[in-house]
């Protein structure tokens, strides 16, 4: 029979991995701040839970997905947290983007009460994770990995043991580092290329054929070039902490991040155009804006016009 899995976080990707293991034929009991979030879950054949402290207790398995360190030290070991009901040998998997030092904190704390904890994280935005193609790393006891494995692997396309507790979040930062950097450097490009009268669309395809590709092309390029910022995968304002998130880790372990610390103040400099809510694509806002010719959100690519007149 399969594990039932309590889930706490049902937000962009703990929503999308809560339905993946209900579509795997896992019994999902899931809990989260915001009621419709739960009835989504409900409307896909989960079952809501009030409390973390309640989906704990009705669950075989708990995972959680949530945005801050303080929420993950709160729906775990603060009131009406789930600590208290998980028996000794239990297993907590979560997917959060944390500081590595919080997910050592937890280890710790749930280790004293003979419960195991695994960071996590997981590559790969919404859609990706919806399409179960993200790829896990993992930190923390490696044979509660192997115990819990067969679980990730109906959520996720790959999922890598990375070492001791830590190690899973220091390597989704490690991860953003580039992937952001990479997205970056495509606002840039695009904003060179177009400020000078190059077609967007056909930039885009030209970056996408040679060494200039990278998968931020295929994720964010039409976004950029389109200016579709709105239902976002993720939001500018995630992309900031995780900035600060990156830089804190590597003082703390003597790592040097130059472009990272410029990339924060790019992304905190977008968040303040008024875009913190929208999706991280929306980085390209703010070059043009100091290009002093923004492109209108009306505004269609001269080749995207031809091809649909074909």
């Amino acid at each position: 029979m399969a594990k039932t899995i309590g889930f706490i976080g049902l937000g962009r990707m703990g929503g999308a991995i809560a339905a993946n293991l209900l579509a795997a034929g896992h019994p999902v009991v899931g809990c989260d701040i915001t009621r419709k979030r739960v009835r989504e879950l409900e409307a896909l054949g989960g079952e809501g839970a009030a409390s973390p402290e309640e989906a704990a207790t009705r669950s075989d398995l708990l995972m959680l997905s949530v945005p801050w360190d303080a929420d993950v030290e709160k729906v775990l070991l603060g009131e009406k947290g789930a600590l208290p009901v998980l028996g000794c040998g239990a297993m907590v998997v979560d997917f959060s983007t944390v500081l590595p030092a919080t997910s050592l904190r937890m280890s710790a704390a749930l280790k004293e009460a003979g419960v195991f904890y695994l960071d996590a994280p997981i590559s790969g935005n919404r859609a990706i994770t919806r399409e179960r193609g993200g790829t896990i790393m993992v930190g923390g006891d490696e044979r509660a990995y192997k115990r819990v494995r067969p679980v990730l692997r109906k959520t996720s396309r790959r999922q890598y043991y990375m070492g001791a507790s830590g190690r899973g979040t220091l390597t989704k930062l490690v991860v953003n580092t580039v992937s952001e950097l990479n997205r970056t450097a495509l606002a840039e490009g695009l904003t060179f290329g177009m400020t000078g009268g190059i077609d967007g669309a056909l930039l885009l395809e030209v970056l996408a054929s040679g060494s200039a590709y990278s998968k931020q092309i295929d994720h964010k390029g039409g976004r950029m070039v389109e200016r579709e910022f709105r239902d976002p995968e993720a939001i500018i304002e995630m992309c900031v902490k995780d900035a600060e998130y990156m830089l804190e880790a590597g003082r703390e372990i003597g790592a040097p991040l130059p472009l990272t610390a410029l990339r924060c103040q790019l992304y905190q400099a977008a968040a303040n155009l008024g875009h913190g809510q929208d999706d991280p694509a929306s980085v390209i806002a703010l070059y043009q804006s100091l290009s002093g010719k923004k492109k209108k959100n009306s505004e269609k690519t001269k080749i995207t016009k031809k091809r649909k007149a074909k």
